[in-house]
């Protein structure tokens, strides 16, 4: 049994489906970098040249990225920071977990908004000058 060959010549659709990318990664890196051949109201993208510039990209990627694995934690931290512009931490290093960030719950039956009055006839007598002030 034969294997069917791929056409030379791709349609919009197909370059993009066949580089692998999506839409807005295909017009914004790839097809400016290409040359296209129209035919009526296609364009017609050849294959060979997706093929370089898929090596031409692949190599810019080696390149830019450098060694695949930090080798020390102290690379890892240099990685990390440019990034988010956090140091990266040790597995299982939680420095939130070290401070009680949470506030005391306050009693059974008082309330939790903060009028600083704390006995009923105080927070009575406020109300009734409110409606008569």
């Amino acid at each position: 049994m034969s294997r069917p060959t791929l056409p030379r010549g791709l349609s919009y659709l197909a370059a993009i489906e066949y580089a692998g990318v999506k839409r807005k990664t295909f017009d914004t890196h790839w097809r400016p970098r290409l040359t296209p051949m129209r035919q009526g109201a296609c364009l017609i993208f050849d294959r060979h040249q997706l093929d370089a510039l898929f090596d031409a990209l692949l190599q810019e990627s080696a390149e830019r990225s450098g060694p695949a694995s930090p080798s020390t934690p102290a690379e890892s931290q240099r990685q990390n920071g440019p990034r988010n512009e956090w140091p990266s931490l040790e597995k299982g290093a939680h420095p939130w977990a070290k401070e009680d960030s949470t506030k005391t719950p306050p009693a059974i039956g008082r309330s939790t908004s903060s009028t600083g009055d704390t006995d009923y006839a105080s927070v009575s007598a406020r109300i009734r000058k409110r409606r008569t002030g």
